[in-house]
């Protein structure tokens, strides 16, 4: 069922207002602030000629599990999702909030289908997203932004606090960007001492850009030709990658995991500076040089054998201690001429560098001279009993995540989600279970309760629940 209705600039602002991103979480970005052409002319649209947005404006795309109407009209949604036209939905709120524009005159088109059934719904947004947006260009990386993977980065990284540097008052953390325009997003919002704090917490040099970080990885993973393809073509090739790691463990982002992938992004950062002061440096093909120097550190570090690298090290300083550096710079040097030497069959260096030939012609170059000291890596054994733990406090994080949303539960929402199952056939434990949360008074659940609850929760949500 889908209706063409229209939705005033009022509401819709105060919807934004009290939801934010949670309107837009099936979205495939977030608000990219007012610098494209579409943004600014939505402003001016707004402040001057309010009256004319309706006619103006290609509107909203939204999706809802259920509707109310009374006397044509809708007067409840259930689970509204903006999935196509969340950018005019954020600038018609910026717009009131910080340029104060009067929304009293504003109208916006809304094209709104129920879909009820789970199993069609995330195909539906996906191509909704996919073939109506027009506004701004969607990349491929835009439609992976709700892959556990980066669900699971966006959860470590707001838990994890950097070290303070010598001298600093204030702890900081790293951005990742899960849905594009997400940094600058967060910060429209903030008065100047609100904005403050949020920088000094998320400082620009640590804003995680999910491309970056899939050409960094593509490189640690000693495919540097898939970092040549460019920002795209390497982030398709790495989220392939992921699905395929995330099929077998999918709990593949850890802490540790994290901090290292971070510190390979440190080291991808500081090769690019490397390379760019250079006296050897010729000018050209900075991007290949720098990831191909990535693989070939990873390719060097095999000769240590049972070996692993310490990103601790890095994670630590947030820096690279400089004897590395040095080692970096030989390395750098060497992959930079040897991608410059002649070769018969691709005679462009940027063509020839998205090939696995030239990965396997810049394996056969002289690294003899470099070394790493031993201090910087951890034997097989602690690798191991280190990653074992960090799959053991991973497996308690999200357990105790499922605790606490169990427990904060109001029990009201037991008591309709027990009618809500009423004649589901339910086992007696989960009947039980159900019955004893629909009460007042306050349990604290055993494993085995979290376990139920979350999962009965959970599919609810998916089958249309409204909490």
């Amino acid at each position: 069922m889908s209706y063409l209705t229209v939705i005033s600039g009022q509401e819709l602002a105060s919807i934004y207002g009290k939801y934010k991103s949670k309107l837009l979480e099936e979205n495939v970005r977030t608000f990219l602030q007012f610098r494209g052409d579409v943004n600014k002319g939505i402003r001016y649209t707004l402040q001057n000629k309010p009256d004319y947005f309706f006619a103006y404006n290609n509107g909203i795309t939204a999706t809802a599990t259920d509707v109310e109407i009374d006397k044509n009209c809708i007067v409840r949604i259930n689970n509204l999702q903006i999935v196509n036209g969340g950018q005019t939905t954020a600038s018609i709120y910026a717009a009131s909030e910080k340029y104060k524009v009067d929304l009293s005159e504003v109208s916006v088109p809304m094209k709104l289908s129920v879909v009820k059934k789970q199993d069609i719904h995330s195909t539906f947004v996906s191509n909704v997203a996919e073939f109506a947006n027009t506004q701004n260009k969607v990349n491929k990386s835009d439609f992976f932004s709700n892959h556990k993977y980066h669900l699971d980065m966006k959860k470590v990284s707001s838990r994890l606090w950097v070290n303070r540097k010598a001298g600093s008052q204030v702890s900081s953390r790293w951005f990742y960007e899960r849905v594009r325009g997400e940094y600058l997003n967060e910060q429209s919002h903030f008065n100047k001492t609100e904005l403050k704090k949020f920088l000094l917490e998320y400082p620009k040099h640590q804003y995680i850009d999910k491309l970056d970080l899939a050409k960094s990885e593509n490189a640690w993973l000693q495919r540097p030709y898939y970092s040549a393809l460019g920002a795209q073509g390497s982030f398709v090739k790495f989220s392939e990658y992921v699905i395929e790691e995330m099929d077998r463990n999918e709990n593949l982002v850890t802490d540790n995991y994290f901090k290292s992938a971070i510190s390979r992004l440190i080291i991808f950062g500081e090769i690019e500076r490397i390379i760019s002061k250079a006296t050897w440096y010729t000018g050209g093909f900075r991007a290949q040089t720098v990831a191909y120097t990535l693989a070939s550190l990873c390719y060097v570090l095999e000769k240590y054998g049972r070996l692993h690298f310490n990103f601790e090290v890095i994670w630590e300083n947030q820096s690279i201690p400089k004897d590395i550096i040095t080692e970096l710079e030989k390395i750098a040097k060497i992959v930079h001429l040897g991608l410059l030497s002649p070769n018969t069959r691709y005679g462009n260096v940027s063509v020839f560098a998205k090939k696995k030939e030239c990965w396997e012609s810049i394996k056969r170059l002289n690294f003899g001279d470099i070394e790493i000291d031993r201090n910087y890596f951890i034997e097989q054994d602690e690798f191991k009993k280190i990653r074992k733990e960090d799959f053991k406090n991973k497996n308690f994080d999200e357990g105790l995540d499922k605790e606490i949303l169990v427990y904060k539960t109001d029990f009201k929402i037991w008591s309709k989600l027990r009618s809500f199952y009423e004649n589901e056939g339910l086992s007696d434990f989960q009947v039980r279970t159900l019955k004893k949360y629909s009460v007042a008074n306050k349990h604290i659940p055993t494993p085995n309760e979290t376990t139920v609850l979350y999962k009965l929760l959970i599919d609810a949500k998916k089958s249309g629940f409204s909490e």
